[in-house]
């Protein structure tokens, strides 16, 4: 097998709770769970179903519009049918939020992990940090307070960005899509979102990196040594 991101599920509410769909997980996955919420309030937990532990990565950024965004990574342990990923606020904040499972990842998010504010306008863009010199997941989101005219889509570049999940047509939540790219080496990686409808003014940008376990490219360099 190879390093990979794989949406389990999403959610999204206008109370302080919000809770993905049900999914299934594969014992020895890593997740990642990306938040975004109103800047007024603080994401008091991040938890799920089969008791696996989450830290932020890096720190909560802001879109520019009264928002924040940010990943939660867990190194797992527990996993299974019946996944889901719950995600408490200090206070009602609107959140939406995407859980992925990450096979044959390693236990950390990698340095190349980054956040920031784009420009303003589209396209939405954020520079990666230097990246493994090995295989590697990219996961980026993008994030805005957009209404029901927000959805997201993943702009063509190199590597290659798959769209995952745009969660932009929930009238009164803070909205969010996310793509992964796949690939290896060091050089930093630009990620590009355009966004639907009222695309105008900055979004709050986040990424998370994962090398691929050294598990598992040892596995798959004595595959090819076969």
């Amino acid at each position: 097998m190879a390093i990979d991101g794989i949406l389990l599920g999403a959610g999204a509410t206008d109370t302080n709770t919000a809770t993905t769909a049900a999914g299934t997980s594969v014992a020895g996955d890593r997740f990642g769970v990306k938040v975004a919420w109103d800047a007024t309030r603080t994401v008091t937990s991040v938890t799920d179903s089969k008791s696996n532990t989450y830290a932020g990565v890096g720190t909560a950024q802001a879109d520019g519009n009264g928002g924040l965004c940010q990943w939660f990574f867990s190194a797992g342990g527990s996993a299974g049918a019946s996944h889901t990923v719950t995600v408490l606020l200090s206070g009602t904040g609107f959140p939406s939020i995407s859980a992925y499972r990450i096979p044959d990842g390693a236990s950390s998010a990698h340095a190349g992990s980054a956040q920031g504010q784009d420009t303003g306008g589209q396209p939405f863009t954020l520079v990666s940090g230097t990246l493994p010199s090995g295989n590697w997941l990219l996961l980026a989101g993008a994030s805005n307070n957009t209404g029901g005219d927000g959805a997201y889509s993943a702009n063509a570049s190199t590597p290659t960005a798959t769209l995952l999940h745009s969660e932009g047509t929930l009238t009164q939540f803070w909205t969010h899509g996310v793509s992964k790219m796949l690939s290896s080496g060091t050089t930093a990686v630009t990620p590009s979102f355009n966004r639907a409808g009222t695309a105008g003014g900055t979004s709050g940008m986040a990424i998370l990196v994962v090398a691929e376990s050294l598990a598992a490219a040892d596995t798959l360099h004595g595959q090819a040594c076969l």
